[in-house]
């Protein structure tokens, strides 16, 4: 293994025969002949030891204290750094060895150059082997079938690296690993879970001298992502239980690394939740929900529930998700979100058009059906004396890659970067979302329009989702999402509003994500379309119940019911549905008087334009025709949103939200 010093001085002559003596003794020497040299080697290199030159600048100025004011520099406080002088003061070893305020010395020796080569070649061997603690013996080995390696690993993390650092940067995080091993003989990287945000996950597997064996999952990456994953940890994670829990830390000058142990998990059994969805049915997918929500994310609840008056819904969904961003501000997101529309029409043969207010689609049949542009309303400003936002603590945006399951539906968590507060439902909304967008794969825009009528129809969070007549993958999808819907309306009530808010915002998350200069596959452009028409139905349901200025400019037949007198057609939620005659009379007459009690007398002499009799036979008649128009227009004909019925008295159609019985 090559070990690499950096030695900084302006006496050339000195630096060549200097670092030709630590050059012979077995190390790698980087030369730097100015402090500007020094800083860039520093910066961009990757270096275990540096020796500085206290006076880098001129050696007849006595005031010149470049080269320690450098070892202060808090930028470089991992690398350990001996400060050499031809000019030795007590005040310089003062300052070069006093702790500095985070506990750690400007320098970790202080020599004068007259003290020769073998005192200096003596105190890098000296520090190399109780400050750089890198274990030059480990045996590192790559699961098989990853074809992982450390310079895949740099390039995962660090994806627009020069090729020219590349070598540096694997080396770095080879010794990083060696630095979190060092008391283990042998260290087997698995497999990789995700990658994120200049950090990867990977499982991994050590051995002691001894030959036990320990097994515990890492997440390394860039120093200031992992630090702060590290800090939001030990703040925020539950203490004790049987949660996922911090086992090790190593820091390098760029990269740093935290290895996690998961309590009674055997790793080699574990699977991420995309995968144990796949390859499971939806019963045992349910079953590790509610393990999930009743015993791994209530460890996190302990703190109980926190109110947010300063900030509305909205504001905490934009700001938890990067959403208005300076990177993906408005007008960018404007562009992407056009941009995906007309990429969409290349799915075929359903079709996708926006405008600045309406997303419509337009079916093969020549039937269109619009839907409100969501993108105004992620940027609206809540206005003032809306709710509070109850919140609590959640370990992060929850996926289908950080959540791992054994076969037993016990779950881990393994990313903690955005551990902190959040909206109350976050947890279920985000599990929602990587079901709905990346779990189901469908490149048919027509059954997934389908698919996401079904999910946005209930009006209350625990309402039943319908799952007759769909396709295998929705079918199965659908259960799971009703038991993930049933979990959160025991955690949050049957308010549906603050639960579609934040799949709203998710779904748009996704969209924003979307670089129109690249290409995608087909199913991945599915998927951010499939995100993007499930933002604008979520947005038009949402405007349905609660108003507002989105409502207020679309349509009203999305409202629900819609019917053309003078052609006799029925669209039911921008659906086309054809009646027979007698039902549609009956529709047409409940229609005008909606929201109204219509007795039987009424709908037979008036909507059938018929003599009422007023008895069973009758009233069986038209019982039999609410029936048959439940079955055509109702997402539940067990439990009707549109038709109502007042026990004896008579029916009556409610065309938005509103209760009835």
């Amino acid at each position: 293994m090559v070990k690499v010093i950096l030695f900084a001085d302006n006496d050339s002559d000195f630096l060549n025969t200097r670092a030709e003596s630590i050059e012979n003794a077995g190390y790698r020497v980087l030369k730097a002949h100015t402090l500007g040299q020094a800083q860039h080697l520093l910066s961009e290199a990757y270096i275990h030891l540096a020796i500085l030159d206290i006076r880098m600048v001129d050696d007849d100025d006595e005031r010149d204290t470049s080269g320690l004011t450098l070892a202060k520099d808090p930028t470089f406080r991992l690398v350990p750094k001996i400060v050499l002088t031809g000019f030795p003061t007590y005040q310089a070893v003062r300052e070069a060895l006093g702790p500095a305020l985070d506990g750690l010395s400007p320098a970790v020796s202080f020599l004068a150059k007259q003290e020769g080569p073998e005192t200096l070649i003596q105190v890098v061997e000296r520090i190399f082997a109780q400050l750089v603690r890198i274990n030059w013996d480990l045996v590192i080995r790559w699961d098989e079938q990853e074809r992982l390696s450390f310079p895949h690993l740099a390039t995962l993390i660090e994806p627009d690296l020069d090729t020219a650092r590349l070598p540096d940067r694997a080396g770095e995080l080879e010794d990083l690993f060696r630095k979190l091993f060092y008391e283990k003989r042998q260290a087997t990287i698995g497999r990789l879970l995700w990658r994120r945000e200049n950090r990867v996950c990977t499982m991994a597997f050590a051995f002691s001298p001894e030959g036990v064996s320990e097994q515990c999952i890492v997440t390394c990456g860039l120093r200031p992502q992992v630090e702060q994953e590290i800090a939001r940890y030990r703040e925020f994670a539950p203490k004790g239980g049987t949660g996922t829990a911090l086992a090790g830390l190593a820091e390098t000058m760029h990269f740093a690394v935290v290895a996690y142990v998961l309590p009674e998990a055997d790793l080699e059994q574990l699977q991420t939740f995309e995968t144990f969805y796949r390859t499971n049915q939806a019963r045992q997918v349910q079953a590790t929900l509610e393990h999930l929500s009743q015993i791994t994310l209530a460890s996190w609840d302990q703190r109980g529930r926190v109110i947010e008056e300063a900030k509305s819904l909205s504001q905490l969904c934009r700001q938890r998700l990067n959403l208005g961003r300076q990177e993906v501000a408005r007008e960018e997101l404007e562009r992407r979100v056009q941009a995906l529309a007309r990429e969409a029409c290349s799915l075929g043969p359903t079709t996708m058009a926006l405008s600045a207010h309406e997303l419509t689609l337009g079916f093969p049949n020549g039937d269109t059906i619009p839907y409100p542009n969501p993108v105004p309303h992620i940027f609206e400003e809540a206005g003032v004396g809306g709710p509070p936002v109850v919140c609590r603590i959640t370990p992060g945006t929850l996926d289908g890659d950080n959540v791992l399951v054994d076969q037993n539906s016990r779950t881990w968590l393994t990313d903690f970067a955005q551990t902190g507060l959040a909206p109350l439902l976050w947890d279920f909304v985000s599990l929602e979302a990587a079901i709905r967008f990346d779990l189901v794969e469908s490149t048919d825009l027509q059954a997934l329009h389908e698919f996401e009528k079904r999910l946005v129809a209930p009006a209350r969070l625990n309402d039943r989702l319908d799952t007759q007549d769909i396709d295998p993958q929705f079918r199965k999808a659908l259960g799971v999402i009703q038991e993930l819907r049933r979990l959160a309306f025991s955690a949050a009530g049957d308010d549906p509003i603050p639960y579609y808010e934040g799949l709203l915002f998710r779904a748009m998350s996704d969209v924003a994500g979307y670089i129109p200069d690249l290409r995608h596959t087909r199913q991945k452009l599915a998927c951010l379309v499939h995100a993007l028409l499930a933002a604008a139905m979520i947005w038009g349901k949402t405007a349905q119940v609660i108003g507002g200025p989105s409502l207020r400019s679309f349509p009203a037949r999305i409202k629900g019911i819609e019917i053309d007198e003078d052609s006799r057609q029925l669209r039911v939620e921008g659906r086309r549905v054809v009646l027979s005659a007698a039902e549609l009379d009956v529709l047409l007459y409940l229609y005008k008087h909606a929201g109204r009690l219509c007795d039987h007398r009424s709908i037979v002499e008036e909507g059938l334009k018929d003599r009422y009799g007023g008895d069973e036979g009758e009233k069986r008649r038209i019982n039999t025709i609410m029936y048959r128009l439940r079955k055509k227009i109702e997402p539940d004909p067990d439990h009707p949103r549109y038709i109502r019925n007042v026990r004896g008295k008579g029916y009556m159609l409610c065309l938005g939200d509103e209760d009835g019985s």
